[in-house]
């Protein structure tokens, strides 16, 4: 089991997320509270997840994770608002490949998927 909040993990398209989707993630969102959010720090909807993320935000129990990867040119470069915000950067000081990425997101969090 898992100590601390809820963790709910997010991968999602390079592209803008669409209005429903946007609107339904925030629902989603705003009915876990509080939780910590792991994300691939990608451009496009990791991103807006981010953003969504913070705009609820209440306090220090809730967190960002990111699981950024070694594209730069793919990533959103979410500036941490939080002292309790992370980026996992592996033991060798680098960050993942996009699919090694997106497992890391996936395997932090419970199986529960949406």
């Amino acid at each position: 089991m898992v100590a601390g909040p809820p963790r709910l993990g997010f991968t999602g398209t390079r592209e803008q997320l669409t209005q429903p989707q946007g609107a339904a993630l925030f629902s989603l969102m705003r009915g876990q509270f509080p939780f910590e959010l792991h994300h691939g720090d990608c451009k496009g909807a990791d991103a807006e997840a981010n953003a969504i993320f913070n705009s609820l935000r209440l306090g220090a129990d809730e967190r960002v994770v990111m699981h950024p990867q070694l594209n730069s040119e793919l990533r959103a470069f979410c500036a941490p608002l939080h002292p309790m915000d992370d980026a996992i950067i592996w033991p060798d000081g680098t960050v993942t490949l996009s699919y090694e990425r997106e497992g890391s997101v996936l395997d932090s969090v419970p199986t529960t998927r949406f």
